[in-house]
């Protein structure tokens, strides 16, 4: 599970091309990170993040656009419609009321403060103070075939798996966050902001594609 956040953590820092520590000039707040954490805004930015693949159908699709060097306006076409939006329209709201939120929170705490790895683990905080609502539907965990059940042995090795595949998705999740604020602090413009975000739920939809193949690789495992 640490290769596929180390592997998110670098797919991210080479998608968000700013520096956290970038001084755009304007005074700001310097709330505490625990005040961060339980501010209403932050905790919605974590459950959003914990439910931003749950409409996706088929994870592969992730695999052929995380490839790209640059996201054209038809790949972001492509990216909202495997995320379930009915139109672009309709994404492009999502992101710009996600941009809304992460801009005014930076007017209260100055994000910027802190380091990419320190909001990664905020974000995980509150994820895991949520983790017994988190159903991962639509994770697609059985992407490889598994071998059935043998006959009398109980589910212990779906539920051993499928604690440690939540654990991996939800790390990945408070990465994604992480590098989406990186995009709502960073002075880009609407479209460069735009591709930004996507590019942060390629990595993250890239990075739960591997949590679920960890899955199938540690059920193999565990009856082997």
């Amino acid at each position: 599970m640490k290769n596929i956040l180390k592997t998110l953590f670098v797919i991210i820092l080479s998608i968000v091309c700013f520096s956290f520590t970038a001084d755009n000039g304007k005074e700001k707040s310097s709330n505490s990170a625990q005040d961060l954490s339980s501010d209403a805004r932050f905790i919605g930015l974590a459950q959003d993040q914990m439910k931003a693949m749950d409409n996706v159908t088929n994870f592969d699709a992730f695999e052929s656009l995380i490839k790209k060097d640059n996201l054209t306006n038809s790949d972001i076409n492509q990216l909202a419609s495997v995320l379930g939006y009915p139109n672009r329209a309709a994404y492009d709201t999502y992101i710009n009321n996600k941009n809304a939120i992460i801009e005014a929170l930076d007017e209260d705490y100055n994000l910027s403060q802190y380091t990419q790895a320190q909001l990664t683990q905020i974000s995980l905080n509150v994820m895991n103070s949520f983790r017994s609502q988190f159903r991962s539907k639509s994770l697609n965990k059985a992407e490889t075939p598994i071998d059935p059940v043998p006959s009398g042995e109980t589910n212990e090795c779906e539920d051993l798996c499928e604690e440690v595949r939540k654990a991996c998705i939800l790390e990945v999740g408070a990465a994604a966050v992480a590098a989406h604020i990186g995009c709502g602090v960073a002075d880009l413009t609407v479209i460069a902001g735009i591709a930004c975000h996507s590019g942060v739920l390629i990595a993250q939809g890239f990075g739960n594609r591997k949590c679920n193949k960890e899955y199938d690789k540690c059920i193999y495992d565990c009856r082997h």
